[in-house]
């Protein structure tokens, strides 16, 4: 049930989770042209856990502190103006084209942080959400990532890394679904909710494997997805689950068609 909370009880709300000490932290870090800290995918040894782009962003709109709140606006409006080849991405001022590399790109850190502050209404993120579907749906297309993959050597060691201009999905484009609506159809809840039901197979051990991508080297994906995915695990006869796995699927719609 959806019950509309008084302007006034929300911005008193407001008013008390700008003085938390994690937010007024955040706050704090941030620079001139709106960017948090100093880091972007995660912390580093310059940058605390949430005293970076993506985490504080992303801590910002979990917490529903207002779209034009100062610090996520200014934040926002970073992601506009930095180029992808930023240094501030740590990509060494290399661009890792989303469309290219499989379940890869800072593109797509980038987006989902976007979707998680509310702002896809804002920032055109449309060919992010859909390379997101899209993914998903080639899961249903090949029998296992097996037949979109290939082997190369690292280091010593077979790597199996995607084919270019392959799509598979990872941690980042189920964020990008989960928090946005406009992809909401119901043949695209049922396509997503086939894909994981897929993912989630666990009667072929030798399949489930995922990928890296081949740069001209080897670089790890950001959560690419495998055959065994799991909502929980059983350990000394209790369940555990996976809240935010559960809690995205939810958000997608896929509920009343998964277990």
């Amino acid at each position: 049930m959806h019950e509309e909370v008084p302007a006034a009880e929300k911005d008193e709300l407001q008013a008390k989770i700008l003085e938390e000490p994690i937010i007024k932290s955040i706050i704090a870090c941030q620079k001139e042209n709106g960017w948090l800290g100093n880091g972007f995918h995660g912390p580093n040894k310059n940058a605390g856990p949430f005293e970076n782009q993506e985490v504080g962003t992303k801590y910002l709109g979990e917490k529903l502190v207002y779209k034009d709140t100062p610090v996520l606006k200014r934040a926002m409006e970073a992601f506009v103006t930095t180029e992808l080849t930023d240094l501030c991405y740590r990509t060494k001022g290399k661009y890792f084209d989303e469309f290219r590399y499989a379940a890869n790109g800072q593109n797509i850190i980038r987006c989902a942080c976007i979707a998680r502050a509310g702002y896809d209404d804002v920032i055109d993120i449309k060919p992010q959400i859909q390379l997101a579907l899209d993914s998903f749906r080639r899961v249903l297309e090949v029998d296992s990532a097996l037949d979109i993959t290939r082997v190369r050597k690292s280091g010593g060691r077979e790597k199996r890394v995607f084919n270019d201009y392959e799509k598979w999905p990872c941690y980042y484009h189920l964020d990008i679904l989960a928090h946005t609506d406009s992809w909401k159809k119901e043949e695209n809840i049922r396509m997503l909710a086939e894909s994981f039901r897929k993912l989630m197979r666990t009667d072929r051990p030798e399949k489930q494997v995922g990928g890296d991508s081949w740069v001209g080297y080897v670089l790890g994906t950001i959560g690419c997805l495998k055959e065994g995915y799991q909502l929980g695990y059983e350990e000394n006869g209790v369940h555990y689950t996976y809240f935010d796995r559960v809690e995205w699927l939810c958000r997608c719609g896929c509920a009343p068609y998964l277990e």
